[in-house]
């Protein structure tokens, strides 16, 4: 299977289908200085701008996005799993 063909942030959905960011949202986050900001080395620029550029814009899926991560974040138990993995 084309790796392209499977999304955890938008499952039954080609991550080439998404639409993502058009020009003059661009240039209203700056988006050159937003990549500089999270690019330690340069080679990573690229990789960083297409993760940029692809992201959702679609209203309804950000708010579900959102009340997913409030859920997450609430959940002490969870909370507690998580420092341990990262620490």
């Amino acid at each position: 299977m084309d790796r392209d063909s499977i999304s955890l942030l938008r499952p039954g959905e080609s991550q080439a289908g998404n639409g993502g960011l058009d020009e003059g949202n661009a240039v209203d986050l700056d988006l050159p200085t937003t990549i500089n900001a999270l690019c330690e080395h340069h080679d990573q620029r690229d990789t960083v701008e297409q993760i940029l550029r692809a992201l959702c814009q679609d209203g309804d899926k950000i708010h579900y996005r959102q009340e997913v991560a409030a859920d997450l974040l609430a959940d002490a138990e969870l909370t507690l799993r998580k420092r341990g993995v990262l620490t």
